[in-house]
């Protein structure tokens, strides 16, 4: 899998893995077999859209937002995560 090939690099972590395997595929167009376990990179703007529409408990002192947004976004949208933030943020 692309994500934990990235992952051997030295210091690039769960976010630079996913953001860069999201790149190769949105903006070089490299087809892959699975999308299934590319999370989303959780960013401020994805947390607060996510908070904005009431897809995760903010009040939960509990709660691991980062955690929080990627299983929901695997929820929605098993296939392919990112589509469901790009999609609200045009």
């Amino acid at each position: 899998m692309l994500v934990h090939r990235f992952l051997e690099f030295k210091g690039c972590g769960q976010k630079i893995s996913t953001m860069a395997v999201n790149i190769l595929v949105r903006h070089y167009k490299i087809k892959l077999s699975d999308y299934k376990y590319i999370d989303i990179s959780v960013d401020t703007h994805v947390n607060r859209i996510m908070k904005r529409m009431g897809l995760i408990d903010i009040e939960d002192p509990l709660c691991n937002e980062s955690l929080s947004i990627v299983y929901k976004c695997r929820d929605i949208n098993p296939e392919y995560q990112v589509y469901l933030i790009l999609f609200y943020m045009n």
